[in-house]
């Protein structure tokens, strides 16, 4: 998903993305009112892994994604 003239867009996650994810939800002051967290890097790395496979089911009812800053 491109949005025309937007600095950022959304794309599926890989599971190299798993140590830019973990920087971010192992933070106390991102999840401080999430269900989830700070995570551990097991779970960081199970989050994605389970992202990764929600991403093949048909149909789909789950959307993780990468936010990619362009420039």
């Amino acid at each position: 998903m491109m949005l025309e003239r937007s600095p950022i867009y959304l794309r599926e996650l890989k599971f190299t993305d798993w140590n830019d994810v973990h920087a971010y939800c192992s933070q106390e002051r991102v999840c401080r009112f999430q269900a989830w967290g700070p995570n551990t890097a097991d779970q960081t790395h199970s989050f994605v892994n389970q992202a990764l496979e929600d991403s093949q089911k048909v149909p789909r009812t789950r959307f993780a994604q990468a936010i990619v800053a362009v420039g």
